[in-house]
């Protein structure tokens, strides 16, 4: 059975771009960048659980993000479930969801609905199958119903008056939504 992750020599550099404003137009190559991510490697087997620990700084987001296809590697190489990140990214991002824990990754103006909709626009997913999964998710992941709750109520109000924590069970569901 193939490895659900594969990870090979997985680099990633950032450009070092000064400050002024002709710095955005210097070549990348004229300073050498910042390294992030030096060499990574691992294999994570079907079904394992897997987690990245290590400090601030030590690239586990930016790890996240090139195996979900939101960063590009600068080299090495990287597979979900027998797909290439960089080749065959689409086909990548249908295999896992992606739930980082910091409010960035939530709409404060939209309500848990509406960011769970926007979400699954943004995957393709077309209004009809939308219409039927959201509900699903929700329920199956225990916030499709109740009173009083501030996650349940997050559903149906602006997410800025709510807690970290209450922001989260949506954005969960996001992930599971593609």
């Amino acid at each position: 059975m193939a490895e659900a992750v594969i990870v090979e020599n997985l680099t990633k550099i950032f450009p070092r771009v000064k400050s002024s404003d002709l710095g955005l137009f210097r070549l990348p190559f004229a300073r050498p960048g910042k390294c992030v991510l030096a060499e990574a490697s691992f294999e994570v087997a079907p079904g394992e659980v897997f987690g990245l620990v290590g400090p601030n700084g030590a690239g586990k987001t930016t790890l996240l993000k090139i195996l979900c296809t939101l960063l590009a590697p600068s080299a090495g190489r990287a597979a979900v479930h027998g797909f290439d990140v960089v080749r065959q990214g689409a086909a990548a991002r249908r295999q896992l969801g992606y739930c980082p824990g910091f409010e960035r990754s939530f709409y404060l103006r939209l309500s848990g609905r509406e960011n769970l909709r926007f979400y699954g626009i943004l995957n393709n997913l077309p209004p009809s199958v939308l219409a039927e999964r959201i509900p699903s998710l929700l329920t199956s992941l225990g916030l499709g119903g109740g009173s009083g709750r501030a996650r349940t109520e997050l559903l149906h109000r602006d997410a800025a008056a709510a807690g970290a924590g209450a922001r989260l069970a949506p954005s969960a569901a996001g992930a599971h939504l593609g």
